[in-house]
C-alpha cells in the first residue's frame, strides 16, 4: 500500500515533469524555432519522456539534406546544454 509520502512524491514528480516539458517547449519557441523558420522550416515540439524529446520538422526542413545535422548539432545540442534531463532528440 502506498504511503502518504510516496503519493506526494509521485504528484511532485508529475508536476515537475509538466513544468520541465513546458520549459522545453518555451525554449524551443524562443531560441530554436526562429532559426528553423529563417530557413523556411517548421519545428514542432511533440513530447518529452524518459529523457527523449520528440519533435517534428516540416516545411523546407522536411526533405533537406542537412536535416540530421540540424537535429543533432543544432536542436539536440542546444537542448542538452540547457536541460540536464534531456538525453536525446528524435524526429516523429
Amino acid at each position: 500500500m502506498e504511503d502518504e509520502f510516496s503519493r506526494e512524491k509521485s504528484m511532485h514528480d508529475l508536476t515537475t515533469l509538466g513544468g520541465l516539458e513546458h520549459e522545453i517547449q518555451q525554449f524551443l519557441k524562443s531560441e530554436l524555432v526562429p532559426y528553423v523558420e529563417s530557413h523556411h522550416g517548421l519545428l514542432e515540439f511533440r513530447s518529452f519522456a524518459d529523457g527523449v524529446v520528440r519533435v517534428h520538422l516540416d516545411g523546407a526542413c522536411r526533405h533537406c539534406s542537412a536535416q540530421a545535422i540540424t537535429l543533432k548539432a543544432g536542436i539536440e545540442r542546444s537542448l542538452r546544454k540547457r536541460f540536464l534531463e534531456v538525453d536525446r532528440v528524435v524526429l516523429v
